[in-house]
């Protein structure tokens, strides 16, 4: 194959404490949120594409992958200032069940923007 994918989904629930700074003197503070994050999976799917075409198909999509884990947990933190932030989550499981995968374990950033 020339390309393999995996994707997996999970609903979570997370636990923060917030840690909020002193307002500035136009109203904005500084929020610190570290936490907790649990979940349970609810779909999942692997999509490859091969390097030639087999009988005319040169891509498959399988769902239901086996040996993936059902839930998840981990640590996560957030830093926002004003309606500005950014966000990261370590899992402290792994995504496969022990011994019947590779030993993979899921991280996440990114940015976030409040309306608030």
């Amino acid at each position: 194959y020339k390309k393999s994918k995996l994707s997996t989904s999970f609903i979570d629930i997370p636990v923060e404490i917030h840690f909020h700074t002193r307002p500035n003197d136009k109203g904005r503070s500084f929020l610190i949120a570290p936490g907790f994050r649990g979940g349970v999976s609810v779909g999942d799917f692997w999509k490859l594409k091969f390097a030639e075409d087999v009988q005319g198909v040169n891509k498959a999509k399988i769902y239901g992958i086996a040996n993936l884990s059902d839930f998840h947990y981990g640590i996560s933190l957030r830093l926002v200032y004003y309606k500005f932030g950014v966000y990261g989550y370590y899992s402290l499981s792994k995504l496969f069940d022990d011994g019947k995968g590779p030993a993979v374990t899921p991280i996440s950033f990114g940015i976030t923007l409040s309306p608030l």
